[in-house]
């Protein structure tokens, strides 16, 4: 039979038959070794009742923290989290209902469980009052040391327990990670401690360097670094970086136990706890010989393609030099032959024209016409060669005017023809002023041309945008190609009509293309049979030097 209470000189604190206090004993599900600390905060504006508690509860693994206030029982809290929170109701200035509280509105605090203490039996609503406001229990004093000891012993060993869990599960978490690391092959993953020495190697580490562990674990691995890195002290270069940086990424070579050498990518990263103090180094190592080998041998057969291409490149500027100078020199001393014949059979017409007979007349104006295109034939050869090699000048062009005076030109040449030219004003481009004359000398000729059989014709020179690019055109209404010959149309000596429907030597779309090609632009046309044709071209036209009139 339980002996009668009597009150114990700690006040508030009354006791039947008191045991000694046991230790909290753990979950018999969980074994707690080594014991866990559980810091319990005791609240109460008495310090004789402070005392009392901290007497009646104290036991292995606990540790009390007392505040005499709730302010400064909420200091307490901004330092340290606790496993338990004893909390006298009535108190001066913050009592225990607004401190509980303001307990519940940190997140940290939220779910620490409070036993509320009180020096006064009152009613209900109190009691309601603090369950509501988060408490687990609401006590009376004087309380029986019994009743207190089991209480806090049960929420002790609960939290106990659940720190337990949280470390087992951090433990098991840090296990997977363990076993997985050492499986890796590809990875060489090396944990330092804060002075940089070997704390574990895994089996990428062992595959890439040929150490195993036993021979590297506590070492400070200066026998990866080349004599030249360790010369230079490198390894502390790294380490020193990754301390006040956090991390530092390296590639160069290192040293295996054979004594071979290996191309590393090493990242290193310190390792820091919550207070923010180093505690080692993870360093991740790569094995990227095979790809430094594979960029070097790339770079090599680059190095060779590119001197290759340059000579080759020499070579047929050499050919090509050779070749133009051939050409105008070829053509040049035909020239004079050419006008030889041309003159001597101008001289048998005329002189013995009623002696030769009307065949013989055919045939000398034959003779005339042949010569007459080998010479226009030449000339057309002659401004192919120099269109190819003459220094270009950039200035802005007047295209507009160009094509207007070209124009005037054709017109002199049939004055009969009945051509009406539309010409945009204001197109002005940045090139060469002869070449661009050149190029639309020949495509404006070759519209007057190709509308030669019709009574009347349009020919009209602007400008559109092809793919947001300005391209310049030369548009007629006159015979026009089948577009399935296009690619022929800007080769040399390429014809698309015989020479009775339209003259010509094949020779004058070949010169623009180099014109517009050496102005950095291209050439291309679109045409159907009798539907007349257009021909575009663009120009690189530096900022600042676009057409007038087109919008970028």
């Amino acid at each position: 039979m339980t002996q009668p209470s009597h009150p114990l000189p700690l006040t508030g604190i009354k006791a039947g038959t008191v045991a000694p206090v046991e230790p909290d004993r753990p979950s018999s599900q969980v074994a707690l070794t080594p014991p866990i600390t559980a810091s319990i905060l005791l609240v109460d504006d008495d310090p004789g009742s402070l005392m009392g508690m901290e007497t009646i509860l104290a036991g292995p693994g606990r540790r009390f923290v007392k505040a005499e206030s709730g302010q400064d029982a909420l200091r307490h809290l901004l330092q340290q989290d606790f496993a338990l929170i004893l909390l006298d109701v009535r108190m001066p200035r913050l009592d225990g209902f607004e401190t509980a509280a303001l307990i519940r509105q940190r997140a940290r605090s939220r779910y620490t469980p409070i036993i509320f203490l009180s020096a006064v039996d009152t009613m209900d609503a109190d009691v309601f009052r603090g369950l509501s406001s988060g408490a687990v229990d609401y006590l009376f004093k004087p309380v029986v040391a019994e009743v207190l000891q089991s209480k806090v012993s049960v929420f002790v060993d609960l939290f106990r327990l659940s720190e337990q869990v949280k470390q087992q599960a951090v433990q098991q978490s840090e296990e997977r990670f363990r076993l997985f690391v050492e499986q890796v092959q590809d990875y060489a993953i090396i944990l330092l401690d804060s002075e940089g020495l070997v704390q574990t190697w895994n089996a990428g580490a062992q595959r890439v360097t040929g150490y195993a562990a036993a021979e590297i674990i506590g070492q400070s691995m200066i026998c990866l670094f080349t004599q030249e890195d360790r010369a230079a002290g490198k390894r502390e270069t790294l380490l020193q970086t990754a301390r006040t940086a956090g991390r530092v990424e390296d590639e160069g070579w290192r040293v295996r136990k054979d004594g071979s050498r290996f191309w590393a990518n090493v990242v290193l990263t310190a390792l820091h706890d919550e207070a923010g103090q180093l505690q080692g180094f993870a360093n991740v190592t790569r094995d990227l010989t095979e790809r430094k080998r594979a960029d070097e041998e790339i770079h090599r057969l680059n190095a060779a393609l590119e001197q290759r291409v340059l000579e080759r490149t020499a070579q047929l500027e050499a050919a090509n030099k050779e070749l133009e100078s051939f050409s105008y020199s070829v053509s040049h001393d035909l020239r004079a032959p050419l006008r030889s014949i041309d003159g001597f059979s101008l001289a048998l017409l005329e002189d013995l024209g009623d002696k030769v007979g009307l065949q013989g007349k055919d045939y000398l104006r034959r003779v005339r016409d042949a010569t007459q295109r080998m010479g226009q034939l030449i000339d057309d050869l002659l401004n192919l060669a120099r269109v190819t090699r003459e220094e270009m000048r950039r200035e802005p062009v007047d295209l507009s005017a160009l094509a207007r005076s070209i124009a005037t030109d054709l017109k002199r040449t049939q004055p009969d023809r009945q051509v009406a030219f539309a010409i945009a004003d204001g197109l002005v481009a940045n090139g060469d002023a002869h070449l661009l004359r050149v190029a639309l000398e020949n495509l404006l000729g070759n519209a007057w041309k190709f509308t030669s059989k019709r009574p009347r014709t349009r020919i009209e020179f602007g400008v559109d945008k092809q793919n947001g690019t300005p391209a310049y055109f030369v548009r007629d209404d006159g015979a026009g190609f089948d577009m399935a010959y296009s690619g022929k149309l800007f080769g040399a000596f390429q014809r698309l009509h015989s020479n009775k429907e339209f003259e010509g030597t094949g020779i004058g779309l070949a010169t623009v293309k180099r014109v517009i090609r050496r102005h950095g632009g291209r050439v291309w046309a679109e045409s159907s049979v009798g539907q007349g044709a257009t021909f575009y071209f663009t120009l690189h036209l530096p900022e600042g030097n676009r057409p007038m009139g087109v919008s970028r």
